[in-house]
């Protein structure tokens, strides 16, 4: 999902909000269990209706140490390097096919291809495993 920030940065309404989403797209995989939601430590993560929305809704919330995202989270070890390899991509072959550089009017289009290739089930669990949350492996840091 997307959302608009004026100053252009995250802050806690779009971090409540995201709460809400993270909460529909995976409440029935959750079949009335806890769901284990690990976060970096901004801001948004930490207001009151963040962490309201997780309680009244079986989620816990776990930070990521200070310093270590580019460490421990699956995103920031993998996932963004595939998300850059195939955003750089999809911006030559929309400039070799039009002619056209990525700018605001296309960005969301091009983003959106590069996204949907890097974020694969298989890609997503490799992440896991290579930070040793899933399966767990405290050996791996």
């Amino acid at each position: 999902r997307m959302g608009y920030q004026e100053k252009g940065w995250t802050d806690g309404e779009i971090g409540a909000a995201w709460m809400k989403i993270f909460e529909k797209v995976t409440h029935a995989k959750a079949n009335g269990k806890y769901r284990l939601l690990l976060v970096d430590g901004h801001n948004s993560h930490y207001t009151v209706a963040f962490l309201l929305l997780a309680r009244l809704h079986m989620i816990l919330v776990l930070c990521y140490p200070a310093h270590g995202t580019h460490i421990f989270q699956g995103l920031d070890v993998v996932i963004f390097a595939v998300l850059k390899l195939y955003l750089g991509q999809e911006r030559d072959k929309l400039l070799r096919t039009t002619g056209k550089a990525i700018d605001k009017s296309n960005f969301n289009e091009i983003y959106a291809k590069a996204y949907l290739r890097a974020l694969t089930p298989e890609n997503v669990k490799s992440a896991f495993k290579k930070t040793g949350i899933s399966p767990f492996n405290p050996d791996v840091v």
